[in-house]
């Protein structure tokens, strides 16, 4: 739903502000979603001048992070198929940055998300989650992958509840297709 809101009258402030600023309101480069991806392709320095080396920008996508294609393509996937609908609660595997993508994702398509880390995460990643109003759950560092407390057993078990989606990003299929189908065209 799009929220329409009236416009302030003019009073003497938002005539300063707006001498100040140059204009009465700030540029909108558009919605936050809309800016996953198209980051920007740039030439850095090269040791041998017949070489170039370029490098992507993908720090500017909206969490910083590349793992934003990631996340946007697996729930736009699974919300094609049905399996992801109002409702349902994501959960992912993460040991940061997807985590913070799906968090995103999920915030701003109004889904329950629940993250599975273990303690290596960086705080801020932790934070992330919590401010996208993801649950985050911290499971030990050091234990054998096949441990029922890993991290990853820990989102397979919540997975497995009803009305649960895992992301299961180590193997979903959508994970690379979302790099061949964005990030690829954006390169060559």
């Amino acid at each position: 739903e799009e929220v329409v809101l009236k416009k302030p009258e003019k009073t003497e402030l938002t005539e300063v502000m707006g001498s100040i600023l140059g204009a009465e309101k700030p540029p909108v480069a558009g919605k936050f979603l809309n800016r996953v991806g198209n980051t920007p392709l740039v030439e850095i320095p090269s040791p041998n001048p017949l070489v170039k080396i370029y490098a992507k920008c993908e720090f500017m996508n909206p969490t910083g992070s590349i793992k934003d294609r990631i996340a946007e393509h697996i729930l736009n996937s699974a919300e094609k198929t049905g399996t992801v609908k109002k409702g349902t609660t994501v959960v992912a595997a993460s040991s940061g940055n997807t985590g913070s993508a799906i968090a995103m994702a999920c915030s701003s398509r109004g889904y329950k998300c629940k993250i599975f880390t273990n303690s290596k995460c960086s705080e801020e990643k932790i934070n992330a989650v919590r401010a996208y109003g993801g649950e985050i759950v911290v499971g030990p560092t050091g234990i054998p992958a096949d441990h029922p407390d890993h991290y990853q057993n820990l989102a397979l078990a919540a997975a497995a509840e009803p009305n649960s989606y895992d992301v299961d990003q180590y193997d979903n299929a959508a994970n690379p297709e979302a790099y061949y189908l964005s990030l690829g065209p954006e390169i060559w």
